[in-house]
């Protein structure tokens, strides 16, 4: 989820906490309960005496009366038993596990890709001591105090030690790396150089073809492509990243919805607007909440905010007491929310 102003974009799995009960008071109750065809309820025993925590990529990690981990998937099913004496949320579909091997990386059914020491081994664990880092589009960084490299999903490296000494994670196919003289530079996921950065700018990472950046001559925000190239003029008050081909921006206070040709698709009418994972908007405008589709066209609107607030947080919400996996599946706004009741 792509919320003006937001963190990084959010899991397909919420928690529906309270949702029909605050933010917008009864109008929204009435909202939700027009769409309650859309309410899914999974009834399963695997759900009983396990704790859920992080959900992501179609997996959520439980652990069991023992202390074990595994995984369920979004229909409630143990589809990786609790074997795990520890685990981590999926990226790039892969999952960090402790092993009685030490730490290992599973794919989506539980199998082992790699061992975190089929890494470590490769260097002279005297002098350096490896950090794997999570998985972002496909790679994880593997750095040392003067060294970074890249392994894939199977563990093998596609950017070796040595070439670069420091660096970022990959997102949409690039990142940020730094040579010996800590000069920094555009890479892609071969290790080419695609560009170094305007020492005028500061870059927010890229997202559909597209970096966000400032210029600090003119304190406005604007968009680079993947040679570095300006293809929309810093002329922005503040603005998000790109995706699925539009992005929001704020002019004199008030939010709007951009496209990539830098059309300005719509007018900067909200007080508050954020995008969902399906790539809906739902924006704000002080009395109503106007839901638009992909392609901006208006579809309902309601009374009150439907802010991200009035959904809370990240993640599935554990209820010791019960069992009942019940998934919203707002299909119009193009969110799944999930709670444990």
């Amino acid at each position: 989820m792509n919320q003006f102003k937001g963190s990084s974009r959010l899991a397909l799995v919420f928690a529906l906490v309270m949702a029909l009960m605050v933010g917008a008071g009864t109008n929204l109750t009435a909202f939700a309960a027009e769409e309650s065809n859309a309410l899914k309820v999974v009834e399963s025993e695997a759900l009983k005496n396990i704790t859920l925590s992080e959900a992501a990529e179609g997996r959520i990690l439980f652990s069991d009366e023992s202390g074990k981990y595994g995984y369920l998937d979004y229909e409630g099913n143990i589809v990786i038993p609790a074997s795990f004496d520890y685990g981590y949320g999926f990226q790039s579909g892969v999952a960090e596990v402790t092993t009685d091997q030490g730490q290992a990386y599973i794919d989506m059914d539980g199998n082992i890709l790699f061992y975190e020491n089929d890494i470590l081994n490769q260097y002279d664990l005297d002098t350096y001591y490896p950090e794997i880092s999570a998985f972002n589009d496909g790679l994880a960084r593997v750095s040392t105090y003067d060294s970074v490299a890249y392994i894939n999903t199977k563990g093998e490296f596609v950017i070796p030690k040595g070439k670069f000494y420091n660096g970022y994670d990959f997102a949409d196919g690039v990142a940020e790396v730094y040579n010996s003289d800590y000069q920094s530079f555009y890479i892609d996921k071969d290790g080419n150089e695609l560009f170094a950065p305007d020492p005028n700018f500061s870059y927010y990472g890229f997202s559909d073809g597209l970096c966000l950046v400032y210029n600090y001559d003119n304190g406005q925000y604007g968009y680079v492509d993947k040679s570095g190239e300006v293809v929309i003029p810093t002329t922005l008050d503040d603005a998000n990243g790109f995706y699925k081909g539009y992005a929001v921006y704020q002019e004199l206070g008030k939010y709007g919805v951009i496209s990539k040709e830098g059309d300005f698709v719509v007018h900067p009418i909200f007080d508050s607007i954020f995008q969902t994972d399906e790539g809906y908007f739902l924006g704000f405008d002080g009395v109503f909440t106007h839901f638009l589709d992909q392609n901006l066209k208006p579809m309902r609107k309601m009374n009150g905010d439907a802010s991200y607030s009035t959904f809370a947080s990240v993640y599935v919400k554990a209820e010791y007491d019960g069992y009942v996996l019940k998934t919203w599946l707002a299909r119009d706004w193009g969110c799944l929310m999930t709670t444990i009741t």
